[in-house]
């Protein structure tokens, strides 16, 4: 990612004064005094820097011995849970051996029967200065678009991944994780919109492949990425990352396109220039099936026969046919005819079916859910509306239903290229 740099803007204003203790959160966790990595001369004591880290996410509050032992050992049962708070304690002060505060006490202190984060402690944590730089850079948004720009890139150096990975799987980490990853969002977009009303096109895409990089599954970046490549008149790169992104859905998360992906894809195949950001948020995008890349629909279909192997549901493949009338023999002529074709098919399917385009004349479609049955009144339905509607074509449609996908769906393309 490119970061650009004012001289009056640095992280050092963000940075306390005299502070010798440093710590890192976002993407990893690292625990630095005057230099020394804490966390890596002491990397045996799991369980000590678990509680440390429980600390620090909540160092606003006070916490009961039995509410800290519940959140970070809730499968044990422990007959004394305040003596092994107090052992675990001890380990820590003696682990940390670092007398922050002005007075020289201890990083955690312990009144009332609570622990609590000691206030007077000097130290550097990487989610406040993130959190200071992305507040600063909003409200500069409206004055200085320029600098605010600026100061979200330099708020986003800070976020490297998630709030502490190593508790990842952890309850009481997950409202902290998702807060900073939901700020970290919220920064991408603010900046790419920013950018886009500057026309700096290519540094929305350098913000997007950053942010995709650390949070690949996030559809916004990809969304974000995709327009923006449509309007610089990147086609081609658009195409492949749309491949790349919906295969990725399916693969690591097992889900269809969503209704923003089929629109995006509808106005990569139609050439059509959108805004970066829409302007009407509840404006929807055509209620129809997904059309997609051959490869892509594949994929698709592998993906829905194994979820119909684990549910024991149903799912139909059916190859659609047709032939021209024979005084419609111009190449222009068929090709206005299948692109009449193709609009119909995508309109009459449901919005759940996939269609794809095997070959001149050919299309494939997968209907999820469907029984034989079911699909044998779809295709009587199909048939009969393209017989009233497109009689004065004089085409022929066929539509089979093919047991799976196969060679044998691709060697009838062979055939008739």
């Amino acid at each position: 990612m490119v970061i650009f740099v004012r001289t009056d803007i640095t992280a050092n204003e963000y940075k306390l004064e005299g502070s010798h203790l440093e710590i890192e959160t976002l993407g990893r966790f690292v625990v630095r005094c005057d230099q020394r990595i804490l966390t890596s001369e002491a990397r045996s004591s799991k369980k000590i820097w678990t509680l440390f880290m429980y600390l620090l996410t909540y160092r606003q509050k006070s916490l009961l011995p039995e509410v800290i032992v519940d959140h970070l050992w809730p499968e044990a049962n422990f007959e004394n849970p305040r003596g092994l708070l107090r052992t675990q304690m001890h380990r820590l002060r003696k682990l940390m051996n670092i007398d922050t505060a002005e007075d020289g006490s201890s990083i955690i202190c312990f009144d009332n029967g609570a622990y609590y984060w000691n206030p007077d402690i000097q130290y550097q944590i990487d989610v406040d200065i993130f959190e200071s730089m992305s507040a600063d850079a909003r409200e500069m948004s409206a004055s200085d678009p320029q600098g605010a720009v600026q100061l979200y890139m330099r708020s986003l150096e800070y976020y490297q991944g998630d709030y502490l990975p190593e508790c990842s799987g952890e309850d009481w980490v997950i409202p902290a994780k998702m807060f900073y990853r939901r700020l970290f969002m919220n920064d991408v977009m603010e900046i790419c919109q920013l950018l886009t009303e500057m026309k700096q096109y290519n540094k929305v895409l350098n913000v997007c492949e950053k942010a995709m990089f650390l949070e690949p599954a996030e559809e916004t970046f990809h969304l974000i990425y995709l327009k923006t490549l449509l309007k610089i008149g990147k086609i081609k790169e658009a195409q492949h990352h749309y491949q790349y992104v919906t295969s990725l859905q399916y693969r690591e998360l097992g889900i269809a396109p969503s209704a923003s992906m089929k629109s995006i894809y509808h106005q990569i195949t139609t050439h059509q220039i959108p805004e970066l950001l829409p302007k009407n948020a509840s404006e929807k995008p055509p209620d129809t099936a997904f059309y997609c890349h051959p490869t892509v629909f594949e994929s698709i279909y592998q993906l829905e026969k194994r979820k119909c192997e684990r549910n024991g549901t149903c799912n139909q493949l059916c190859i659609i046919t047709w032939k021209p009338n024979e005084a419609d023999q111009t190449r222009a002529s068929l090709e206005e005819t299948e692109m009449s074709i193709k609009n119909d098919l995508l309109h009459h399917l449901r919005r759940s079916d996939a269609l794809t385009r095997l070959s001149d004349r050919r299309f494939a479609a997968l209907f999820p859910g469907l029984t034989t049955g079911q699909t044998k009144l779809l295709i009587d339905r199909l048939i009969d509306y393209f017989n009233d509607e497109n009689n004065e074509l004089g085409i022929q449609m066929t539509i089979t239903i093919q047991p799976q996908m196969g060679e044998s769906v691709y060697e009838e393309e062979e055939d008739e290229s």
